[in-house]
């Protein structure tokens, strides 16, 4: 397995966008090992933790039969294992080495997490873009600029109309916005969301959704730039801002750059429904 240490979650990123928009994407399954969260934040980046991490590393190398996985190892010391073949079975032989390793982790804490590149995509990649934005002013202008694969972007029309199944994109911080989509649409289980803009881009990039529903309580932060970003990417975007309070300038705003629509509080499964009918490509396919 190759180990890869030079800028590891820039490179992860990028072969998780790579993997997730093509077919070969259920063959791969990702590992996470949270040691920086075991260990505490007062031990990351010590001596004995790097080396703890290494260990682990060598140790994972053994365990997984996979001559082209990737094992990506973070300068927090958290480590990605991106392969072929992975189970629970790994999972649960790495997990105590981890947790021996470790001496102080908390009792409800879970170490190792796995993800199916197949259903949790979204989830791994959200997690990845949330790490590098924990040390936001030393790579901020890595995940700004991060380039977004070219033949991605030229095929988000074509992918959206070749999917015969919904997607919707939310994005939003707002827990109470998610529960009313997945309850509202929970037939289709085809929700992606997305806490903030690098992930929205991301996410809308690898996905190609539908449709986007985009919290209008993020039009004073990151609002204006995912959807600035998105119409950018794909003209034909169907973007709609929901939860806005009769701002009637910042409506305008949004219309003017092109939003399909505006829901206006309170939200409600009637207004998502209408503005769902609406939709050309989702017509098709609901």
């Amino acid at each position: 397995m190759l180990l890869v240490k030079d800028k590891p979650e820039q490179q992860l990123l990028a072969k998780l966008r790579q993997l997730c928009g093509g077919e070969n994407r259920q063959a791969f399954r990702c590992l996470h090992l949270t040691l920086s969260e075991m260990a505490g934040k007062a031990s990351v980046g010590s001596e004995a933790q790097v080396l703890v991490a290494h260990e682990l590393c060598v140790f994972i190398a053994h365990q997984v039969d996979d001559p082209e996985g990737q094992i990506f190892l973070c300068p927090d010391n958290d480590i990605f294992v991106l392969a072929k073949g992975l189970t629970a079975k790994h999972m649960r032989m790495i997990e105590p080495v981890a947790t021996h390793f470790v001496r102080n982790v908390r009792n409800n804490e879970k170490p190792v997490y796995l993800y199916d590149l197949q259903t949790d995509c979204e989830k791994i990649i959200e997690r990845v873009v949330n790490k590098l934005r924990l040390h936001e002013d030393s790579c901020e202008c890595q995940i700004i600029n991060f380039p977004l694969d070219e033949e991605l972007i030229k095929t988000i029309s074509e992918r959206r109309t070749d999917r015969g199944t919904p997607e919707i994109l939310l994005v939003t911080s707002d827990a109470s916005l998610c529960h009313l989509m997945s309850d509202s649409f929970k037939e289709w289980q085809l929700i992606s969301s997305a806490e903030d803009k690098h992930a929205a881009v991301l996410l809308y990039t690898l996905k190609a959704p539908d449709m986007v529903f985009l919290d209008g309580n993020m039009l004073d932060t990151t609002g204006f730039d995912v959807l600035e970003t998105i119409v950018k990417l794909d003209p034909d975007a169907h973007i709609i801002v929901i939860g806005t309070k009769g701002d009637h300038q910042n409506i305008a705003r949004c219309m003017n750059m092109g939003a399909k629509g505006v829901i206006e509080e309170p939200v409600t499964r009637d207004k998502l429904l209408t503005c769902i009918g609406h939709c050309p490509s989702l017509k098709l396919k609901t």
